[in-house]
């Protein structure tokens, strides 16, 4: 679900302030447990995939050869911020 449909409807049930600070508390608390669980519960699954995949391995190589360059052309590349994440 698009975050913006969301935050849109938080506003309209909870008011400005209380729909803003509960979706920032919400992506926020969102965006820590995905990182948990992709660095702990799903890290193997992820190395198995990332192995059977070409395409994804090139990709892990461009962004460890280049870091910087690669964040750049993620944020700034015309694909929608679903794909992106």
């Amino acid at each position: 679900l698009p975050t913006s449909v969301v935050e849109t409807a938080a506003g309209m049930a909870f008011g400005f302030r209380q729909g803003l600070l509960g979706s920032f508390i919400g992506k926020t608390w969102g965006s820590i447990m995905a990182f948990l669980f992709g660095r702990t519960l799903l890290s193997r699954v992820v190395q198995i995939q990332m192995e059977k995949n070409e395409t994804l391995q090139l990709i892990d190589k461009s962004v460890a050869r280049h870091p910087f360059k690669s964040a750049l052309i993620v944020r700034y590349s015309v694909f929608p911020q679903l794909f992106k994440n």
